[in-house]
């Protein structure tokens, strides 16, 4: 994979890969995956001693009634963890890595947070260790799903958290 701008690597609305996301045609009301994305420029703060980065993702499609109402998943994977190694196997996200000791020193915690037109995600881990930015391997890929199509295929927002990234796609008729 290559580019030959900076324009060609950031990512696209979602609008403008709609052939590739919208596959919920038949309702009035679609659903939308983005492809597996590698995210752009994080910013870090100090946060109560902590590091904090955050990268977001701008998504006109996320209305005000899907924030509310409907699901915005944020699905991560070919994350490099200090005591693991790479977790290539995509994992929604929030989620914690901790080391096997029962006392970290050394943690982090990957979350969304939806918002009217963006997806911020965020990477916190302990401020008393050498922090790099995280990994710029690190993929993500973002599923929005709007009340109606949960309750089309029997879901809540709810429930929907329970099922596993195969019966998300399987369910939703999206590739990997």
């Amino acid at each position: 994979w290559s580019a030959c701008s900076k324009e060609d690597i950031l990512p696209q609305p979602l609008s403008s890969i709609s052939s590739s996301i919208n596959f919920n045609n038949s309702q009035s009301v679609a659903s939308f995956a983005s492809p597996w994305e590698e995210p752009g420029k994080w910013n870090v703060k100090d946060s109560s001693g902590f590091k904090v980065f955050t990268y977001q993702r701008q998504m006109p499609e996320l209305s005000e009634a899907i924030v509310n109402k409907g699901v915005v998943m944020v699905w991560a994977k070919d994350l490099l963890d200090p005591t693991i190694g790479l977790m290539d196997k995509p994992m929604l996200t929030p989620f914690y890595f901790f080391p096997d000791n029962e006392r970290p020193k050394y943690t982090e915690y990957w979350y969304p947070t939806p918002t009217v037109g963006a997806v911020n995600i965020s990477f916190r881990t302990n401020d008393n260790e050498p922090v790099q930015n995280p990994n710029n391997k690190v993929k993500l890929r973002y599923i929005i799903i709007p009340q109606e199509v949960l309750q089309k295929n029997n879901q809540t927002p709810s429930s929907v958290y329970h099922l596993t990234y195969t019966q998300i796609i399987n369910m939703l008729g999206i590739g990997a």
